[in-house]
């Protein structure tokens, strides 16, 4: 099980999915007018950069984004005493009870207020999502968590090169066994 997170953490939530310009008319007709309907929610935390350790990040798909669902991501994955920078998202409110958080406040242009900024973790999305619209057709929401693990690896471990990446992979898996059953769930 990895240490929780210390020190600086960014947090913040996205959505993955198609648009609804690309469903067909019929499918499109069906949706309301708008919203992240259609979309799979994902949440992350990013460790800032500390003691020439880069920073690192932890990502997944969440069931949903209501208050209960994101705190109880933030304690799975944060210490309790860490600064917490996430932006004004209404269920990060009631954080400050156990964390030391803190707001930017996105809709009045704000990105940055010294410490405070979201921008690495959100540099982690747009990474996640040019990734997933540079290398795959379509991503069924039910294996979303896969191709974010894979992101993460990516990110955590882009110290290495493409070798270096593939070599732990191998190393990790050696001595492990996978059925097909256990991969299709069959």
């Amino acid at each position: 099980t990895p240490s929780l997170f210390s020190g600086t953490v960014e947090m913040d939530e996205t959505y993955v999915g198609g648009s609804a310009r690309n469903m067909h008319k019929r499918k499109r007709a069906k949706l309301p007018a708008r919203g992240t309907f259609s979309l799979a929610p994902a949440i992350g935390v990013l460790r800032r950069a500390k003691d020439g350790k880069p920073s690192q990040v932890r990502a997944t798909t969440i069931s949903d984004t209501k208050k209960a669902a994101v705190h109880g991501f933030v304690r799975a994955h944060v210490a309790p005493g860490a600064f917490i920078a996430t932006d004004q998202f209404l269920s990060y409110n009631g954080l400050a009870d156990t964390y030391d958080h803190q707001k930017v406040d996105h809709q009045a242009g704000e990105y940055v207020n010294g410490r405070v900024t979201t921008n690495g973790i959100e540099n982690f999305w747009a990474l996640l999502n040019r990734g997933l619209n540079g290398t795959y057709v379509q991503v069924a929401p039910r294996h979303l968590f896969r191709y974010i693990d894979e992101r993460v690896f990516t990110f955590n471990e882009r110290h290495l090169n493409d070798l270096g990446r593939f070599s732990l992979v191998l190393s990790r898996v050696t001595g492990r066994r996978l059925t097909y059953a256990a991969l299709t769930g069959k």
